[in-house]
């Protein structure tokens, strides 16, 4: 417990105070260290996820209250440790770690529209997915020309075609505004591609892990 100077009405006060508080016990007992390390290593380029595992695999038998006295000491850690301790969920501790490292950013994927099972495609409304039909049509691959999605029907037999779509579409310079869908036929988008078992986010993180443009299979 410190106190903290600040200055009300013109007068330098004393009465604020700052409290830092943290558990005892270490971090690997109470974070599931393996699965966060497997998701940097998903989610960011070897060279940088490496980096951060190992800050993480250095703690895992340190208590999370050594940095009470010490809150500054954070500012120099890896991020990944940093982001753990103050309670950041990994996507958004990877987008600094990009940014801070000059590489694109995934964007992150919009939540789905609803709190129920994940929406399938007979499940939609006409409007939204004829715009799937639109999207799918836009970033189907050329070289797929011989297997062609000329309707909803197509979409719902070959519900893959989603997922090859929407990767084209990542790979695509500038995706985030050229020719995006929608806010709300992006949602369908992503309830769709979670439903098939694909999590839109690993997506992203597989177009900024691949380091080129185009589609990657």
């Amino acid at each position: 417990m410190t106190t903290e100077n600040y200055v009300k009405d013109g007068d330098v006060r004393h009465d604020r105070w700052r409290i830092t508080a943290g558990r005892c016990e270490t971090y690997g007992q109470l974070f599931p260290l393996d699965d966060i390390m497997a998701a940097y290593r998903r989610a960011l380029p070897a060279d940088l996820a490496e980096r951060e595992v190992e800050a993480l695999q250095a703690h895992r038998d340190v208590p999370v209250a050594r940095y009470v006295p010490r809150p500054a000491d954070l500012l120099d850690a890896k991020r990944s440790l940093s982001g753990l301790t103050l309670g950041h969920p990994v996507e958004i501790t990877v987008m600094g770690i990009l940014r801070a490292a000059g590489r694109r950013e995934p964007a992150v994927p919009p939540r789905c529209h609803h709190d129920g099972p994940h929406m399938r495609l007979r499940a939609m409304p006409s409007e939204i997915a004829v715009n799937l039909l639109a999207f799918v049509r836009r970033h189907w691959a050329e070289e797929f020309s011989g297997a062609t999605v000329d309707s909803v029907e197509d979409l719902v037999r070959r519900d893959y075609v989603l997922e090859v779509a929407y990767r084209r579409h990542l790979g695509t310079p500038g995706h985030q505004f050229a020719g995006c869908l929608d806010v709300e036929a992006h949602q369908y988008l992503c309830c769709l591609l979670r439903g098939n078992g694909r999590e839109p986010q690993e997506l992203h993180y597989d177009s900024v892990k691949s380091g080129r443009d185009g589609f990657a299979a």
